[in-house]
């Protein structure tokens, strides 16, 4: 039998032995396992939410990020491992504790905003104060300070249905804040919105979430918000965690190929190594440009052996897109610059992006400047900066 415990009545054999609460964590999981029936969700996972923060998990559909998010509000239960929250453990099959959601302190906000159509804006937000048997002055007041945090303070009265999606989003998210919870857990929370809503609402977000102080595990298989919005982002690979840091560092410096390719788009040569400098650099030639043996001395490329193929990438926004007939002379003979034609043009406002096919007829996905002018057919330049690239085993 497992024993509920009240968070707020804890006993001390309950209380995690770690020091993740000294180190600032809000969160931590350790060695959480998920199974259903004899499909693992969740291997053996570690993490560390710390206050304060936004922490996305980042990831395709079914790689885990929304189970470890019912985990950690309580809506799943562990098959292995601990969930402390605020340095008490909530969840462990092997401690025998459990401390159910609504004894938790944590607000959530679902995909589908889980808006009730029949109540008002303001009996929606209120409801979880209502659960916790507040007095009625209590709730009127804490209503109506979330409705103005999230710019709701003139539809306290307005019928759900009558909401657009924006608002409807916003609703969602005072219920979620009234109560003032320790930590607000986000599911996929602007997947409904339009793209311009989006934008609005991330940086809202952002806004409020400096504001208020209030720590954030966010979920999302958008790479686009993730890095907006978070302080660091965990990217998850069916089940576990592939890599964790600031955006930046994901992607500027990714460790595999999973998170190179899931943090944004990235352009890759065929090569072969040839072999190293004196300064430990990579010394490759591209595979579909034998002819000319074009070299490039790039970093990375660990453990792959000389004459072995690899690969060569870099993010398209790196890569430089010259007219042909504006290049000089000696700048065609460059080592780097290879030769190609625009296949398909798109005009995305403030540049262009561009399917460029090279000589040897492999297509690019690149981005060119607004301020130039280019057209269908054009000949063009492609410049693979050498300290931009990294090298990747095949």
């Amino acid at each position: 039998m497992v024993d509920a415990v009240s968070y707020g009545k804890a006993p001390a054999a309950v209380r995690a032995t770690n020091a993740s609460v000294e180190r600032g964590a809000v969160v931590t999981l350790r060695g959480v396992t998920k199974s259903f029936g004899r499909v693992e969700v969740l291997h053996g996972l570690d993490l560390e939410v710390r206050r304060g923060e936004i922490l996305t998990l980042l990831g395709p559909s079914g790689c885990g990020k929304t189970t470890t998010l019912r985990l950690v509000i309580g809506l799943e239960r562990c098959s292995e491992g601990e969930i402390s929250y605020e340095g008490r453990i909530v969840d462990s099959r092997r401690r025998r504790v459990f401390v159910p959601p609504h004894k938790r302190n944590m607000g959530m906000v679902f995909q589908s905003y889980a808006i009730w159509p029949h109540m008002t804006v303001f009996e929606n937000v209120a409801y979880p104060m209502k659960a916790r048997h507040a007095k009625s002055s209590e709730i009127t007041t804490m209503v109506g300070r979330a409705l103005e945090l999230v710019g709701l303070g003139g539809l306290a009265s307005r019928p759900a249905p009558q909401l657009s999606g924006g608002q409807q989003q916003r609703v969602a998210l005072a219920r979620s804040l009234v109560y003032e919870p320790e930590l607000l857990l986000l599911d996929e929370p602007f997947s409904n919105l339009d793209a311009h809503l989006r934008e609005e609402m991330r940086a809202e977000v952002k806004v409020l979430q400096r504001r208020l102080g209030t720590t954030i595990l966010f979920v999302t298989h958008d790479q686009t918000e993730a890095m907006s919005l978070a302080d660091r982002v965990a990217v998850m690979d069916r089940g576990s965690i592939a890599q964790i840091g600031t955006p930046q560092e994901l992607y500027g410096t990714p460790t595999s190929p999973t998170v190179r390719d899931f943090m944004g788009k990235t352009v890759l040569f065929e090569c072969t190594l040839l072999g190293r400098d004196d300064a430990g650099l990579a010394l490759v030639a591209l595979a579909a440009d034998a002819g000319r043996q074009a070299r490039f001395r790039v970093s990375g490329g660990a453990g792959i052996g000389i004459g072995e193929r690899c690969y060569l990438a870099v993010r398209p926004e790196q890569v430089l897109v010259h007219p042909r007939n504006e290049m000089a002379p000696d700048q065609h003979a460059k080592p780097n610059l290879f030769a190609g034609q625009i296949d398909a043009l798109l005009f995305l406002g403030d540049r262009y992006q561009a399917q460029v096919r090279l000589t040897w007829g492999q297509e690019l996905l690149l981005y060119l400047p607004a301020a130039a002018t280019w057209q269908e057919g054009q000949g063009v330049s492609v410049e693979v900066p050498e300290d931009e690239v990294t090298l990747w085993p095949a």
